[in-house]
């Protein structure tokens, strides 16, 4: 099997064969996702699934950067507040979101939700947003078909985006993805940036591996060791 030169990925000595066999996909898309979001210091952009991986990798660089973060879970927040990094946890189910949003941003609104569930009711949340903030969707959880008419974009001036990062990384200069990789290496290394294992399985045992990845609720990655 060969590799494109430019796929590949020096390694830190420091950091673990665990850690470094997971930085190419999740910690890149959640680096790649908070660029897109375009938040500065002391502004605030919500997440969906704020329970999932990606997610929580994201807030751990937004709050590393000041970018205040709310995360949003279907179903009670209480019980997924435990498995998420975000210091704010509401569910889609509140009655009253925006005020609840509203409450903690002291009336700031986020400038930008990250979605990675899509379906009918990614469209309420839209209601949360500031004039002028960036929706980027990267997941089909929720397959549902989505009800919109143009005035809803255009009197909040929202951008509504698709995000893929092998696009996103085919685009990418040189320059930032060496500060990309960097700036990952140095929170891998002190800790702030999360890359939990649930378990490791070695290569002939590859069938309990999808077992035990297909687990609700786990935590960390599964990974095959040769």
């Amino acid at each position: 099997m060969s590799v494109p030169f430019e796929r590949l990925i020096v390694v830190p000595s420091e950091v673990s064969d665990e850690q470094a066999c997971q930085v190419s996909l999740n910690p890149v898309t959640a680096y790649a996702l908070l660029d897109e979001a375009r938040a500065a210091p002391g502004q605030w952009i919500v997440l969906t699934a704020a329970a999932s991986t990606v997610s929580n990798m994201v807030a751990a660089m937004a709050q590393a950067r000041g970018i205040g973060v709310i995360g949003l879970v279907r179903g009670p927040a209480a019980a997924a507040k435990p498995r998420c990094s975000t210091d704010h946890v509401l569910s889609v189910d509140d009655a009253d979101l925006v005020a609840a949003v509203a409450a903690i941003t002291g009336g700031d609104k986020p400038v930008a939700l990250l979605d990675s569930v899509g379906g009918a009711g990614v469209v309420k949340l839209f209601a949360l947003l500031a004039p002028g903030a960036r929706v980027i969707a990267y997941g089909v959880q929720d397959r549902s078909v989505i009800e919109l008419t143009n005035a809803t974009l255009i009197y909040a001036n929202l951008t509504w985006k698709g995000f893929g990062i092998d696009r996103w990384l085919m685009e990418c200069p040189p320059d930032e993805k060496t500060r990309m990789f960097a700036g990952l290496w140095q929170m891998i290394a002190n800790g702030t940036l999360p890359l939990p294992v649930a378990a490791t399985f070695p290569l002939v045992r590859f069938q309990e591996a999808l077992e035990a990845d297909a687990v609700p609720g786990r935590s960390g990655k599964v990974l095959l060791s040769v």
